[in-house]
C-alpha cells in the first residue's frame, strides 16, 4: 500500500511540474528571424520573459512541430508588417533556445 500511494504522489508530481512550464513571453516585434539548426532563431524586442529559464534567451522555431510551416508564415508576416504577437515557450533545446510552442497575435 506504502508503495502504491508513493507511485501516484510522484506521479502527481511529475505531472504537476510538467504542466507547470513554460509560459508566454510578453508581447513584442520581431526584430530578427535567422536559419539556424534547421530552423528558425527569432530575436524578439519587449519582455522577453525566460519561464523555463534557458541558458540562450532566444527563441527557437523547431522543423519537426507539427504546423512548422503555418507558424514561420505567421512569424514571418508579423516581421514584415511588424504587428506585435506573444510567443508562448515550453521547454528548451539542446543548444539552450527556447522552444516555440504557439503564437498569439493580435
Amino acid at each position: 500500500m506504502k508503495k502504491l500511494i508513493l507511485a501516484v504522489l510522484l506521479y502527481f508530481s511529475f505531472s504537476v511540474s510538467a504542466s507547470a512550464s513554460g509560459g508566454l513571453m510578453g508581447t513584442g516585434q520581431i526584430q530578427n528571424m535567422q536559419s539556424a539548426y534547421g530552423g528558425w532563431l527569432i530575436f524578439m524586442s519587449g519582455t522577453n520573459a525566460n519561464p523555463d529559464t534557458c541558458p540562450q534567451n532566444i527563441v527557437f522555431l523547431d522543423p519537426s512541430m507539427p504546423q512548422y510551416k503555418e507558424l514561420f508564415a505567421v512569424l514571418w508576416t508579423a516581421q514584415i508588417a511588424k504587428t506585435p504577437i506573444n510567443i508562448y515557450v515550453a521547454g528548451c533545446n539542446a543548444p539552450g533556445y527556447k522552444l516555440l510552442y504557439f503564437v498569439v497575435t493580435g
